[in-house]
């Protein structure tokens, strides 16, 4: 990860907008300024905008990281732009604020924002929706967490250049502080704790096995077994025996109220059956009645007939009678109509003589026609002449300027040829130019991929060597452990061996009955069994990255001849191309030659295309003017034809005028007007108005007389249909008395052959519909009812003989020789429940007291396997206490361990570049089994000087010398924290202060040192010495003003 620029808008120190490019700085950098100018607070803007926090102690206090300076509604916020590999992201977040509100009063509280980008060439693509996606996403890509990143990238030499000089206690709190050793305390205490809360557990089991022990005695469990059992089984005899004189008794109370149940039941049944029969008699009645309107219900509809005939007759004369009436009327109107013969006659005279007038008019009308369209004609051919006169005229015109613009095309058209030849020459140079262009962009990138490569081979082959020369090693410590891992097994062995002998007993290895000198029990190793798991893992591990490392190397050689085949490829390709000219030396220079190239064909593209236009403008314009010459000769003739067709159409138009005004004279005047004789031209109507007028008086005539025949003939009509009318009617009417006879002769005869004497008989004993269905249903309903009583009756007497019978045989089954009433026996059914009760209480007390006897052995024997397991726990959970808290052997706690093998590790990244930077002199060794006070063995460090051969404290080096070591220590940590995380690499360090100390010649070496772990990666120096702006040119001044701190940058590179 390589930061590119940093925007800060109302940070900390920081008023209004700050901006801080990266790109525009040297490798190496100083970040100067006064004390609180805001040197911090750039690292912290940075830490904050890729992940909501700031650094170390200052974790919680995103809300003050708005600027004091701000007003109270301007906006506050970080961007981050920044590289991972060759992608390129922008991260915007903003810190949570309270606002007042801007309606109301009160305050509304903003929530942190962040929004992460992808940088591309079309611009921004944003990669998160809300604010945890952007955080999810950041810590995916930058693959750290908060406080390996801030480790990382702000190296803390000051830290480590006080911990070569520190004491054991401040050396370790030191410690606690860079490496994360919180989970091994919280360990630690955690088993602490559970051994504190297992001790308390087991005390608590050992009380209760003590309590159950004296309600409960194994010597006296058997015979006290014995007794209940005893005792329970006469107790569940005798309630057995109750239960069943109950249940006899039960049984014969049931049946005895059952039977008595059956006798009421029969009673009643007895009683329901005599009221249904008590309405026979009437229902006889009703059956009989019944009967009367069913015979009675055949001749209803003759009845309803003869009715019905007597009403039609009754109308039928009336429709009659009216009828007549109408006929009279309509013979009336008929002859009123005939006295209107008179004006028909003359309105039919009046009808021939205009039609005999009408050919004459029609002649006319012809003539006035053909007059109007020659005259139209005349009109036309003259307009025509004077069109082709005007279309000569710009003819002629056109003409002149097309022979100007012929001569200009041919000469842009003479030019075609050696334009077309002058744009092709210029593209094929475009198209060499776009071919070479990717050729060079790849030959850069196999350059820079070669150097890579070589690179990671240097890299891979010094880790080959480390680690060949450390697996031996790796080897000869676990069999050392796996042999001090043996010798402690036997010695438990046999410890546990001597826990089992006896006097007078023979030893199970040598037989003898002495035992003089039993194996004593040995304080186990500490962690042994995990140390030698731990020195196998880390031997695995090595043997694996070696193997890891070999292939890796094995296939860099391969990168390396594929690279180099393919760069010759590349050449022999561009010579191909290109085998006149140099072909471009980068990609930088192919670009150039490319856009140049496509400068030139664009520049020759635009003349040629003219010239190409101008040739087929000049084709299209020659046959044009030819064109032209023919279509001005075509209009000359024409013109001429128009002149002659004029003449003769002139001639004949004064012909058709003498014509029309003969005809118009022998025709005077029509029907309804005066004559045109006598009138001047201009009043006199033409031929068409005449015609008009005519027709118009001919077609009202016939209307007016097609009238007056429809009257007449409607009028007939009317009279014969009412006459045709009154007679039916007449005939409907005497059609309806006889059959007014019909119907009453037939009735007459049906009530002959019924029961009933007349009409009026007939209709009394006729039921309506209703009535007569709710009489056979009450029938039906009473039949029902005597059937279902009487099934009843019967069922009810059966029952009772059978519940007599229960009840005999219960009286025998129960040997009962009283009274059988109910009284009786439910007096004797309760006092056997009353046995019975005492029976069961007595059987439940003997089964409480087996079950006590039993719980409180089952109580017993689960407190006792529970002491026994809780003793176990407890003793496995102490020696866990006494191995993490420093009960040990080696009087070592679990985090101080902890401490010990992560500065382990840190030293030994740091020793390779301490021996680079000291030319070989310095290596960091680490005392693990120098024994410290107070738990903190392991945590000494000391320099082996190889000129000397000897060991050296820390705290006698040099100022120039501490600061290699601290350094060194400071990479370390980020060498570690990067190899756990993946091998995440991040190409930007920042290095906090550390450069007070040193002196003229010790800061010169410290600057040296600083550029040779440069390693393509940025370094930003913090610091506020004023000797270091004379050293490093490349500078960002923080200016500590009082309206806030500005940023500016000094010595770009």
């Amino acid at each position: 990860m390589r930061p590119r620029s940093l925007s800060l808008l109302n940070i900390g120190p920081f008023a209004g907008r700050a901006e801080l490019d990266f790109d525009v700085l040297g490798d190496i950098f100083l970040i100067a300024g006064k004390t609180g100018s805001g040197k911090s607070t750039i690292f912290d803007a940075i830490c904050y905008a890729l992940y909501g926090t700031l650094p170390g102690g200052r974790k919680g206090l995103a809300r003050k990281l708005r600027s004091d300076f701000a007003a109270e509604d301007d906006e506050c916020s970080v961007a981050l732009v920044f590289d991972l590999g060759d992608k390129t992201y922008r991260i915007e977040r903003k810190p949570p604020r309270s606002r007042r509100k801007l309606r109301g009063e009160g305050l509304v509280e903003d929530g942190e924002e962040a929004v992460l980008f992808a940088v591309t060439a079309e611009g921004l693509v944003s990669l998160s929706g809300k604010k945890s996606e952007a955080d999810e996403r950041v810590r995916e890509l930058v693959g750290l967490s908060e406080e390996e990143f801030s480790k990382i990238v702000l190296l803390p030499q000051g830290e480590f250049a006080q911990f070569l000089r520190q004491g054991s206690t401040e050396r370790r709190e030191v410690l606690r502080k860079l490496f994360p050793v919180d989970v091994a305390v919280r360990v630690r205490e955690l088993a602490r704790s559970k051994s504190k809360e297992a001790s308390a557990r087991l005390a608590e089991a050992e009380r209760n096995v003590a309590d159950k022990g004296k309600r409960f005695s194994a010597d006296a469990y058997e015979e006290n077994a014995v007794l209940s059992r005893s005792a329970l089984i006469k107790a569940e005899l005798h309630a057995a025996e109750a239960e069943t004189r109950l249940s006899l008794l039960a049984n014969l109370v049931r049946l005895s109220e059952a039977e008595e149940a059956a006798l009421v039941r029969l009673g009643t049944a007895r009683r329901e059956a005599d009221s249904v029969r008590s309405r026979e008699a009437d229902m006889v009645k009703a059956e009989r009645t019944l009967a009367e309107s069913r015979l009675a219900r055949p001749l209803a509809p003759l009845a309803e007939r003869a009715a019905e005939a007597g009403r039609q007759a009754a109308a039928l004369e009336a429709a009659a009678l009216e009828r007549s009436r109408e006929a009279e009327a309509a013979r009336s109107r008929a002859d009123a109509i005939k006295a209107e013969g008179i004006e028909t006659e003359r309105l039919d005279a009046a009808l021939v003589d205009a039609r005999s007038r009408r050919p004459a008019l029609e002649e006319a009308a012809k003539y006035e026609g053909e007059l109007s369209a020659d005259e139209a004609a005349l009109v036309g051919l003259d307009a025509s002449l004077s069109a082709l006169a005007s279309r000569k005229t710009a003819a002629e015109t056109a003409g002149r300027i097309r022979k100007a613009e012929l001569a200009v095309l041919r000469t842009k058209a003479d030019a075609a040829d050696r334009l077309d030849a002058v744009w092709e020459s210029a593209r094929e140079a475009m198209e060499r130019a776009k071919a070479l262009k990717p050729l060079a962009e790849r030959s850069e990138g196999l350059a820079a991929d070669a150097a890579d490569a070589a690179g990671r081979g240097k890299t891979a082959e010094a880790s080959c060597l480390e680690l060949e020369a450390r697996l031996p090693v790796l080897e000869a410590e676990l069999a050392a452990l796996e042999a001090e891992r043996l010798m402690a097994d036997s010695a438990v062995a046999a410890a546990a061996l001597a826990l089992q002998l006896r006097k007078d007993t023979p030893c199970p290895v040598c037989g003898s009955l002495e035992h003089p000198l039993p194996a004593a029990a040995r304080p186990s190793a500490f962690g042994l069994d995990r140390r030698v798991e731990a020195l196998r893992k880390s031997r695995d591990d090595a043997s694996r990255k070696l193997a890891g490392l070999q292939a890796d190397r094995l296939s860099l050689r391969r990168e390396m001849e594929r690279i180099e085949r393919e760069a010759a490829d590349i050449r022999v390709q561009q010579g191909r191309i290109s085998p006149e000219t140099t072909p471009p030396a980068n990609a930088a220079e192919a670009g150039v030659c490319l856009r140049l190239a496509v400068e030139a064909l664009n520049a020759a593209t635009a003349p040629r295309d003219e010239a190409r236009r101008a040739r087929v403008r000049l084709s299209a314009l020659s046959a044009e003017a030819e064109s032209s010459s023919e279509a001005a000769a075509a209009l000359e003739k024409e013109r001429a034809g128009f002149s002659e067709r004029r003449a003769v159409l002139s001639s004949a138009l004064d012909g058709r005028r003498d014509r029309l005004a003969k005809i118009l004279a022998s025709s005077a005047g029509s029907a309804e007007g005066p004559p045109a004789e006598g009138l001047p031209d201009e009043e006199r109507p033409s031929a068409d108005q005449a015609l008009t007028s005519l027709d118009a008086f001919i077609a009202a005539t016939e209307r007016a007389l097609a009238a007056r025949k429809e009257r007449a003939e409607k009028a007939r009509d009317e009279a014969a249909a009412a006459e045709a009318m009154a007679t039916a009617a007449a005939a409907a009417a005497a059609e309806a008395r006889t059959a007014l006879g019909r119907a009453s002769s037939v009735l007459s005869a049906a009530l002959a052959a019924s029961p009933f004497p007349d009409k009026l008989s007939l209709e009394a004993a006729l039921l309506d519909a209703a009535e007569e269905k709710g009489l056979a249903g009450t029938l039906a309903d009473w039949r029902d009812e005597r059937a279902r009583t009487e099934a009843v009756r019967a069922e009810a007497e059966k029952a009772a003989d059978m519940a007599r019978a229960g009840r005999e045989e219960a009286v025998s089954l129960a040997r009962w020789e009283g009274p059988v009433e109910s009284a009786s026996l439910k007096s004797a059914q309760e006092a056997c429940a009353s046995e019975k009760a005492q029976a069961a209480s007595a059987r439940d007390e003997a089964a409480s007291a087996l079950a006590a006897l039993e719980k409180d052995k089952a109580d017993w024997e689960e407190a006792e396997a529970r002491r026994r397991s809780l003793a176990k726990e407890t003793a496995g959970l102490k020696a866990l206490d006494d191995d993490l808290s420093g009960n040990n052997p080696r009087k070592k706690a679990f985090d101080s361990w902890i401490l010990g093998l992560y500065l382990a590790e840190i030293a030994a990244y740091a020793t390779k570049r301490l021996e680079r930077m000291s030319e070989g002199r310095y290596r960091l060794i680490l005392d693990a089994d120098r024994e410290g006070g107070r738990g903190l063995s392991g945590l000494d460090l000391a320099v082996f000087d190889a000129y000397t051969g000897r060991e050296r404290p820390c705290a006698t080096l040099s100022g120039g010398e501490s600061f290699m070591a601290s350094i060194s220590l400071a990479l370390g940590l980020a060498d570690s924290i990067q190899a756990r995380s993946g091998g995440i690499r991040l190409d930007a360090v920042f290095i906090d202060e550390g450069f007070g100390s040193l002196d003229e010649a010790s800061l010169d070496k410290a600057l040296g040192i600083l550029d040779e772990i440069r390693d393509h990666r940025m370094v930003g120096l913090v610091s506020h010495v004023g000797e270091m702006r004379a050293r490093i040119p490349s500078r960002v001044e923080i200016e500590k003003t009082s309206a806030g701190s500005r940023i500016r940058v000094e010595g770009l590179r």
